[in-house]
């Protein structure tokens, strides 16, 4: 045979044909425990590898990075167990945590109208002090230190910043 009467692409091909095989398959059977031996890594051998996706698969002897969710698993919503609309089922804050401006609560009713008729009395206005007092004074010994006072502010500080938003 006459090798100049070759093309030397025709020279080349099974050589590019062996390297593109070894390039593409050689890495993929390496990297995965064919389980039934059939030379192709199927879908149930190939799967997420990454840990943080919500599709993890520590099965998975074929990274498949292609194949990981990060979206699904998350809820977004209020994360703040003090806020109107607070979500436990939600996994990150989404900035949508709603307060209610005193001295109200949650369902619109006054917290210091505790008889419901719609005014604050002497004795409802009192009871109200008395029960911030009890709350500011955290190591209940019937007085409120500059200590507890300053904590107490900065509480009132924070929370006013959180509804601000």
């Amino acid at each position: 045979m006459n090798c100049s009467s070759r093309s030397s692409a025709a020279i080349l091909r099974p050589f590019f044909v062996a390297l593109l095989s070894a390039f593409f398959c050689l890495p993929a059977l390496a990297q995965c425990d064919d389980v039934n031996a059939n030379d192709i890594c199927d879908p149930d051998e190939t799967g997420c590898t990454i840990e943080l996706a919500c599709n993890f698969d520590p099965s998975a002897v074929f990274p498949d990075p292609s194949s990981c969710d990060f979206v699904s698993c998350l809820s977004f919503g209020c994360t703040d167990e003090n806020a109107c609309n607070y979500d436990d089922a939600a996994t990150y804050d989404d900035g949508t945590c709603a307060y209610p401006a005193f001295p109200y609560g949650c369902d619109a009713a006054s917290l210091t109208d505790t008889d419901g008729d719609g005014f604050i009395s002497e004795e409802e206005f009192t009871t109200s002090q008395l029960e911030s007092f009890k709350k500011m004074d955290t190591d209940k010994d019937g007085k409120v230190s500059f200590e507890e006072n300053k904590q107490a502010i900065e509480k009132m500080r924070e929370r006013l910043e959180r509804f601000s938003r």
